[in-house]
């Protein structure tokens, strides 16, 4: 996929497409990765109009969002034109993300020693209130 110059509705519906296609072959190369959410985009003509009631701002920014990922392959890319798909241009009320297990369990494990590390300075700021100057 080449990098998109202009903002019609045509071209944006077929990168667009294309877009969706890297991503989902993405997906099947790299299975440790999963989509969470849904977007399904059986009818192009749907697309192409919703496309085209958008404004030139966010034509421009769903423009950028499809060569973000026609060039620049990341994670973050990927996200981005999800949000900006689900979000802006199909107007849906899931969140579309491609994540991957182990940073779940790794987020869980961050929230888990949060709360630990949180009762801990409370015991501890418990320790310098009992303790004060008693050993000076």
């Amino acid at each position: 996929m080449k990098k998109l110059i202009g903002h019609n509705s045509n071209e944006l519906t077929n990168g667009t497409v294309e877009a969706l296609d890297i991503i989902n072959s993405f997906l099947k190369e790299n299975t440790n990765f999963k989509l969470k959410g849904d977007v399904n985009i059986e009818d192009t003509d749907l697309l192409r109009s919703k496309i085209s009631d958008l404004g030139i701002c966010d034509r421009r920014r769903l423009k950028r969002a499809i060569n973000k990922v026609a060039l620049k392959a990341s994670l973050f890319s990927y996200n981005r034109f999800l949000w900006f798909l689900n979000k802006i241009v199909l107007s849906g009320p899931d969140t579309v993300k491609i994540t991957e297990p182990k940073h779940e369990t790794i987020q869980v494990c961050r929230k888990k020693w949060k709360e630990a590390q949180k009762i801990a300075d409370e015991l501890h700021s418990q320790y310098i209130d009992e303790k004060g100057d008693y050993y000076k």
